[in-house]
């Protein structure tokens, strides 16, 4: 993706950026490369290409990886201080997470890495939520945020959103059995709730979405005969080489 950035940075200083880029295969949407446009640290890469030239691309994009990790950590521990925890346990966890094996491998990949701060942004709107007497303006804030994890990444979007709204319904449960009334009708109104802002947010995002599917569905290797279902029974009961287990073994060692 190297390219992309000197294309956008290029391109932004001679002042010829379109809707259309001639440069992505055949060519395509300019949108459609949504990651390069939408990801706030791309964002930071490209203009700082811009002010201090195209050849500073790649410390640039070392920097935005540091401030990812910088800003994991310390949103981590602001997490945590809605949790009766040490201060020691709170300085760790955000260690932990600022580091985590994602953002430290796969989380490389360029703009990957920014799922991490999206996540613990979302999960700590969730708590304000909870903690502020269920505030409108917390909601408010999540369908967003929401829309703008969609506009960041679609790919990373349907991750980001299965896990905290995953999280948000466990802590609804958690807090009502806590209170010591468990409701059932609460958790459900608590759990509508935010199923609704984040279908209003991804209705937000959606802008994104159809570009994003149209140049993934022209792609060969995105398409089978295959159906789902039988895509998923491959994927679960079909064993790998053995060259496979032999490698993930020597890694646990």
């Amino acid at each position: 993706y190297y390219p992309m950035y000197i294309y956008l940075i290029e391109q932004i200083k001679e002042n010829k950026l379109t809707l259309w880029n001639n440069y992505w295969g055949l060519g395509s949407e300019t949108f459609t490369n949504q990651m390069w446009l939408m990801d706030p640290f791309a964002v930071f890469i490209v203009l700082g290409g811009c002010l201090l030239g195209s050849a500073n691309v790649p410390i640039l994009i070392l920097l935005a990886h540091f401030l990812k990790i910088a800003l994991s950590a310390l949103l981590a521990y602001q997490y945590l201080r809605f949790f009766p925890l040490q201060k020691s346990i709170r300085i760790m966890g955000a260690y932990v997470y600022g580091f985590n094996s994602f953002l430290m491998v796969w989380g490389q990949h360029y703009w990957f890495g920014a799922a991490s701060v999206y996540i613990i942004i979302l999960l700590i709107i969730t708590e304000k939520w909870l903690k502020d007497d269920k505030s409108r303006k917390w909601l408010l804030l999540y369908t967003l945020c929401v829309a703008m994890v969609v506009l960041y990444s679609v790919y990373v979007a349907y991750m980001a959103l299965i896990m905290s709204t995953a999280y948000a319904c466990l802590r609804f449960i958690f807090v009502c059995r806590q209170s010591g009334k468990f409701l059932v009708r609460e958790c459900v109104q608590n759990g509508c709730w935010f199923l609704l802002a984040t279908a209003l947010g991804m209705l937000m995002g959606s802008v994104m979405i159809l570009p994003f599917m149209d140049i993934n569905m022209g792609i060969s290797s995105r398409i089978t005969t295959e159906s789902l279902g039988e895509r998923i029974v491959k994927d679960l009961f079909q064993p790998y080489e053995a060259m496979y287990y032999f490698k993930m073994l020597l890694r646990m060692i």
